[in-house]
């Protein structure tokens, strides 16, 4: 099993990051030290808006839900370990 070097894991880290930002992941938490990263994909929703049109329309509120499942918000936690291996684990959002 061999080990990375300091630079190495934090080249890998800093890259990994970058990819998910690419892919709309947004950095709620960064610890270099430690090599974590709490990343969040989704969006906050306005359920206000869909509310009135439901009310109005009657049909809406399908359109609500499946667009609510679509952009709920995602949280996960990455980090690397010597090794380099990655580790990604689901994070329970507030």
């Amino acid at each position: 099993m061999s080990e990375y070097s300091k630079e190495e894991l934090e080249e890998k880290f800093d890259s990994k990051i970058s990819n998910m930002a690419l892919d709309g992941w947004r950095i709620l938490d960064k610890n270099e030290k430690r090599l974590e990263c709490v990343l969040e994909k989704g969006q906050n929703f306005n359920h206000t808006v869909h509310v009135i049109l439901t009310l109005i329309t009657c049909v809406w509120g399908i359109v609500w839900y499946l667009q609510y499942e679509k952009n709920k918000a995602q949280r996960i936690r990455i980090s690397f370990d010597k090794s380099g291996n990655l580790r990604q684990e689901t994070v329970a959002g507030s």
